[in-house]
């Protein structure tokens, strides 16, 4: 590649063989070039060529010598991930024997470790978010686990759902989890919230939590039943399907259902053992440090 100056203006400009001549080094000698009386001569009968190492270009990635390979996935046939591990599989017991030798993959794999990192950053974040405001919210430390308790339950959920659907549990699948977290923890806070106000003379009894998780049952059902059936024609592809959003819809439908049922039974059962727990600490510290 060259450039030539035209009208006051660089041309950048590049001479390239057709198809026909890029087949190997050697159909290069079947060149022909014009001489001085215009006839055209082969290139091979003026010059003599030999193939060696270049050894002005040596490319390095971090400081040490390196040699990149590249190549295009057929994605119906295999994926990156899979690919990846063939190559560890492969190369294992050699980069074991031999230190100086560091195996690197870039590409998509690379991008798809970089975006689950960051992924994992968010979902951490957005774990603290939730706890520092229901901490605002309930002014105390301890109830907002109580209320964050049924997150964990959601991959019961995504897990069976992905499971019975035969889906990949992927990247846009995560996203969906770390949207989901802030929905689940809405039918604890309205259950947590509900018993505080039910308490009588500070006084919690398995009795007044299940009448309090029996009033609720509607409001938590409800409000359950109308968010999944929203979902649900996206997530099975009623009037088109979307094949990208379909594994976040399915992770935040099922979970859904899952925490929501969850949360009916074990929430008001945390609470009490809370309540107990403190209970009994109290009681320790007016005999003891009074």
């Amino acid at each position: 590649m060259t450039s030539i100056r035209y009208n006051g203006e660089d041309l950048n400009y590049r001479v390239s063989l057709s198809k026909n001549y890029k087949s190997g080094a050697s159909i290069l000698k079947e060149i022909t070039v014009p001489s001085k009386s215009g006839k055209l001569i082969p290139l091979g009968q003026l010059v003599t060529t030999e193939i060696t190492d270049n050894i002005l270009m040596i490319n390095h990635y971090d400081g040490d010598r390196s040699v990149t390979v590249y190549g295009d996935l057929d994605t119906t046939v295999n994926t990156s991930r899979k690919v990846t591990q063939a190559i560890q599989k492969e190369f294992s017991s050699r980069l074991d024997g031999d230190p100086t030798i560091r195996l690197i993959f870039g590409g998509e794999e690379k991008d798809t470790q970089e975006a689950l990192q960051s992924l994992f950053q968010a979902l951490l974040l957005a774990l603290l978010g939730i706890y520092f405001i229901l901490v605002i919210l309930f002014n105390s430390f301890l109830q907002p686990f109580l209320v964050m308790s049924s997150i964990p339950f959601t991959f019961t959920g995504i897990v069976f759902a992905f499971y019975i659907h035969s889906m990949t549990f992927g990247f846009v699948a995560l996203i969906g989890l770390i949207g989901l977290m802030g929905i689940v923890v809405n039918n604890a806070l309205i259950m947590i919230m509900f018993m505080n106000y039910s308490k009588k003379d500070n006084q919690i009894t398995l009795e007044g939590l299940a009448d309090s998780a029996t009033k609720r049952l509607r409001l938590i059902c409800l409000t359950t039943l109308t968010t999944a059936a929203g979902l649900f024609p996206t997530a099975y592809g009623f009037g088109g399907d979307n094949a990208f959003l379909v594994p976040m819809i399915m992770a935040i439908a099922w979970g859904l259902i899952f925490a929501s049922v969850i949360t009916l039974f074990l929430v008001p059962s945390l609470y009490l053992i809370q309540y107990r727990g403190l209970a009994r600490l109290e009681n320790f510290n007016q005999r003891f440090f009074k």
